[in-house]
């Protein structure tokens, strides 16, 4: 993934360096009108999703494989921001850097969010004006996106859709949660699913000790099943959560089999393997 600026460091620093889940801050930070979950592409190519706690904490979830990646990682940095300047002064500390990344921020709607993240690094001279188009639309208030009644709604009228859709969205949920709160959620409802029961689906959580499990198994014929793993573990001293999708191949009223997640820490190995008779699903 070509990176530029502090995202490189982000991937970079933050995932090589040492263990950041759940990193303390260090000052307290005032809450502000970016707190919440946004979501946006970096080069208007590859995703990413940002989570401002009004603590200072801010998750960080990019594709590990590419513009349309089937793997999700995410960690967490400290931030720190001024909303009394125009723009407002945004700081972000990545470990081993001496210095933090100074750069702006703007809202040109409550729903939008501007970084500047291009010509941004440890140390730099904060920027005085946007020079790329980095805009993110906010996706909830906190780290669960839920799953409205209208969103579901709509997911379960499209019989075929559904499934997707929804284990897309608790797939993310539930990285975030983990992410940010260090532990795994126990429950369905804890990720915005209204139900565990639809008319063309039934969800299923289980819990283990480094991973969760999310299925969704059909109840017609002619749907596909599918599952997600939210993976946490630890690797040269750092801890790191990573998530995936995998649907079946063909209609199945069967769980595809639990999928392999590599390591984020090797970019040959970043990807998903899913099990026989199953494919990963593109966030």
């Amino acid at each position: 993934m070509k990176t530029i600026g502090w995202m490189s460091g982000l991937i970079g620093v933050v995932l090589i360096s040492q263990s950041v889940m759940a990193l303390p801050t260090t000052e307290a930070v005032q809450p502000s009108s970016i707190a919440g979950r946004w979501q946006g592409t970096f080069n208007d190519k590859y995703p990413m999703s940002f989570l401002f706690s009004p603590e200072g904490k801010l998750v960080m979830v990019f594709g590990m494989n590419g513009a349309e990646p089937t793997v999700l990682a995410g960690t967490t940095v400290n931030y720190k921001v001024d909303a009394t300047t125009k723009p407002m002064h945004l700081d972000i500390t990545i470990p081993d850097a001496k210095e933090p990344v100074l750069t702006i921020a703007d809202l040109p709607d409550p729903q939008t969010l501007q970084i500047q993240m291009s010509d941004t690094n440890p140390g730099k001279p904060r920027p005085t004006k946007f020079t790329d188009q980095t805009k993110m639309q906010k996706v909830s208030d906190r780290a669960i996106e839920p799953l409205d009644a209208a969103k579901f709604t709509q997911a379960a009228q499209s019989s075929e859709a559904e499934g997707r859709i929804v284990m897309q969205a608790l797939a993310q949920s539930a990285l975030f949660s983990t992410v940010e709160s260090g532990k795994f959620p126990t429950t369905l409802e804890e990720l915005g699913l209204p139900t565990n029961n639809t008319a063309n689906y039934r969800y299923q959580l289980q819990t283990q000790p480094k991973q969760i499990t999310i299925i969704a198994r059909p109840k017609k014929a002619n749907l596909k099943s599918y599952i997600s793993v939210v993976v946490t573990g630890t690797e040269r001293k750092i801890d790191f959560a990573t998530t995936t999708v995998c649907q079946s191949i063909r209609p199945s009223l069967f769980a595809p089999p639990l999928p392999r997640l590599g390591s984020p820490f090797a970019p040959n190995d970043s990807r998903a393997v899913c099990g026989i008779g199953s494919e990963a699903v593109k966030f």
